[in-house]
């Protein structure tokens, strides 16, 4: 099985800084496939990539649902190259680059994080927890335990019963999961464990785990 990075997010004051923004980072914009417009329309920012294929999701209930899928074509090579954009509560955007090896080899791109997407799970949080843990555990290159978490309140003490070493990172509170996932991971670089789990706020509390490269 293939791999999936986050290689660096962007702010933007509006999608027409895009292509230079990306340049400014060492993306050239013909590299990415796609861009996807969460919680706004690509309707007047068409310009902004024109080559590249545009798909807007306005009303997303679960914008973790959609990172998931979209990291696992990565990861199966449906494709290599995309775009996550989203507008903050500021009324400017971030941007997200994700890609596959073929990004870092093709293009020479160094990755910031590896994210693996993980099952969905029910139960209690223990329950979960060790379900996320033994599927961990079951990779073929078998990951570090997490050593920072992020997760729900209510979550603590079956973190702490299961992952005892790890340290819980609160990224501060946003809308946008792209902008709270990006300060989330900038906090954790303040913990010396370069691996970690981010659990959503909201039910049915999905996952992923994160590597720092």
């Amino acid at each position: 099985m293939s791999e999936a990075y986050w290689f660096g997010s962007l702010r933007l004051e509006t999608p027409a800084d895009l292509s230079d923004v990306l340049k400014g980072v060492g993306f050239q914009p013909g590299w990415i496939e796609e861009i996807h417009w969460i919680g706004s329309t690509s309707n007047s920012n068409q310009n902004a990539l024109p080559q590249s294929a545009q798909f807007e999701w306005l009303h997303l209930s679960h914008p973790l649902r959609l990172l998931h899928l979209l990291l696992n074509e990565l990861i199966h090579a449906q494709h290599h190259t995309l775009l996550w954009l989203e507008p903050d509560q500021q009324g400017r955007f971030t941007a997200v680059i994700l890609g596959s090896p073929t990004t870092v080899g093709r293009y020479n791109a160094p990755p910031q994080y590896r994210l693996l997407p993980l099952p969905s799970a029910t139960g209690k949080w223990d329950e979960m927890l060790v379900f996320w843990q033994t599927y961990l555990l079951q990779q073929e290159e078998s990951p570090s335990s997490p050593g920072w978490v992020v997760h729900p309140t209510d979550a603590n003490a079956a973190v702490q019963a299961v992952f005892p070493q790890s340290q819980r990172v609160i990224p501060p509170p946003s809308t946008s999961l792209i902008t709270s996932l990006a300060a989330g991971l900038e906090a954790s670089r303040s913990v010396s464990a370069s691996a970690g789990l981010w659990i959503d706020e909201n039910p049915p509390h999905l996952a992923i785990f994160i590597e720092r490269r």
